[in-house]
């Protein structure tokens, strides 16, 4: 591959060498091509056919909030894009240098600063891992709550920045709701600390950052609310006839008020995919258990002649007589526990469940972050695969669902789970699976898949993203769904990015005019 080496003045690197030492930055290729993509699907379809993502013109470590600060200003004499990077785990386009520009890969703020135990805190440094944070509580006693898929290679920033929502969510929250104080170097090129309003009264810039994406600027660091250790999980798997059946069965488990910490309902093809757990026993059963003829397609047909003829063979995946499967999580004090199943059960029954046992909730914890490393394989066989999670109310879940299965599923296959839910709504979870065909074909196969379900998810009053934010994929959307808050959030860009050198191309389409980059 060839790359265009990087338009940078030898007096902009000597500031930026004065700034974070000769170790601190880097020009290399190498470097460059590394930090040129997120794992945003599209990106990898691109680098599948050997074709590049724009590329920054250096990549940064900053050790600390003051250099950081220093690298905004130097940024701005130069008008210079800044784009923030944690781990490289967001899957919508967040992290690339749309016009190229600084690569600022907070890694090198790592550190868990405090925990406080008596009002229930934690302070800690927005490059740290989430996996290593996680671990840290742990280890004190204490636990986030927040279990992302990505929780092995994402950052507090990155949970920050899109607005992430782990697992158990149910129970804990999503990120917002656990962030208190915040610390942010703006595109001013100033240092804002927020406060905690909770309690309190004033305007809550903690929500004004989070889920900001670095177009207002970086996260630093942020004091977070933390919990106990739980001192008993239990784990149930239950099967109903139908989607129908089981989202009202949800619906009725989170409006009594009961906070299992893992809610997640499988559409039949996700179920049938779960039920090989048990080297495929529960998939042949299934199969004997077809009528005739769809037992005859179903063994006849090959994955790639399915990702071929997906109007075919979607509608008979979509009424396989799989069931679907509900995984429940609890934990807390174990008399609360076992009263908590016990109702949920009875919620259950009363709409026709099969219970399962806890094999099947201890299946899906022991492997809950492998599925996000299953990608890679399809890619090199010749396919590809793509998320998309949306939120809705109660009143709109089932056709929401419907109706983006009806919209994607000539084009694809298509499979879903209820990842998510709240006592208003809950969010779903799409997985989408084509054929490559050539760069050009799989771009336009891609961005059409996409825009039905996303154009069918708007029409049915649904939200466009619940955890994995915006980043350059949907801001073609944000519009229509922000509404009146579209123009605000403008007036925010405007103030806290007045040089508009902060992630530009991200979240929200703006009407700027292109600054000339002199550094």
């Amino acid at each position: 591959m060839q790359f265009e080496p990087p338009k940078l003045k030898k007096h902009f690197l000597d500031h930026l060498e004065a700034i974070v030492g000769p170790d601190g930055y880097s020009v290399k290729n190498l470097d460059r091509f590394n930090y040129s993509r997120d794992s945003n699907f599209k990106s990898t379809i691109r680098i599948h056919h050997s074709a590049l993502e724009p590329l920054p013109d250096v990549i940064v470590w900053p050790k600390d909030t003051r250099q950081l600060q220093a690298l905004v200003r130097l940024a701005i004499r130069t008008k210079m894009p800044m784009i923030p990077f944690g781990g490289g785990s967001g899957v919508c386009g967040g992290t690339i240098a749309e016009t190229g520009g600084m690569i600022v890969d907070m890694k090198k703020m790592y550190r868990l600063l405090k925990v406080d135990s008596a009002n229930l805190l934690a302070t800690a440094e927005a490059g740290i891992m989430g996996y290593t944070l996680e671990k840290e509580l742990q280890r004190k006693g204490y636990t986030l709550g927040h279990f992302p898929s990505s929780i092995l290679c994402a950052s507090l920033g990155g949970y920050l920045a899109a607005r992430s929502a782990g697992q158990n969510s149910t129970r804990y929250g999503k990120i917002e709701d656990m962030v208190r104080e915040l610390e942010v170097v703006t595109g001013q090129g100033e240092i804002v600390q927020t406060r905690d309003v909770e309690n309190g009264d004033g305007l809550d810039l903690n929500q004004i950052f989070t889920g900001s994406e670095g177009t207002l600027g970086f996260i630093t660091r942020a004091v977070l609310k933390i919990y106990p250790l739980a001192p008993c999980q239990a784990f149930r798997g239950l099967r109903f006839k139908n989607m129908k059946t089981g989202i009202e069965a949800v619906r009725r488990i989170m409006q009594t008020g009961l906070k299992p910490s893992v809610v997640r309902l499988y559409d039949e093809i996700d179920t049938l995919l779960f039920m090989g757990y048990k080297k495929n026993k529960g998939i042949t059963e299934v199969v004997k258990g077809l009528a005739s003829p769809l037992k005859k397609l179903f063994m006849s047909t090959s994955l790639w002649g399915a990702l071929s003829a997906p109007k075919l063979v979607s509608p008979v995946l979509q009424h396989l007589p799989t069931g679907c499967l509900l995984i429940l999580m609890h934990e807390g004090v174990e008399r609360l526990v076992r009263e908590e199943q016990k109702i949920i059960m009875e919620i259950c029954r009363d709409l026709g469940a099969e219970d399962l046992g806890e094999e099947p909730g201890r299946v899906w914890h022991e492997h809950r972050y492998s599925v996000s490393y299953k990608a890679s394989p399809l890619f090199h066989s010749g396919a590809f695969i793509d998320t998309i999670e949306v939120a809705t109310t109660w009143d709109k879940m089932e056709a929401l669902y419907s109706a983006m299965l009806k919209a994607m599923s000539s084009h694809c296959l298509v499979m879903a789970h209820l990842s998510h839910a709240y006592p208003e709504g809950g969010s779903f979870y799409f997985t989408f699976l084509a054929s490559l065909g050539g760069l050009k074909k799989s771009e336009a196969l891609y961005d059409l898949i996409w825009d039905k379900g996303i154009t069918a998810c708007q029409e049915t009053g649904g939200v466009i993203s619940h955890h994995h934010g915006v980043g350059r994929l949907k801001k073609k959307y944000v519009d229509r769904e922000w509404g009146g808050g579209a123009a605000l959030y403008r007036r925010f860009k405007d103030y806290y990015d007045p040089h508009g050198i902060m992630n530009p191309g991200k979240l929200i389409e703006l009407k700027r005019e292109k600054k000339e980059k002199v550094a």
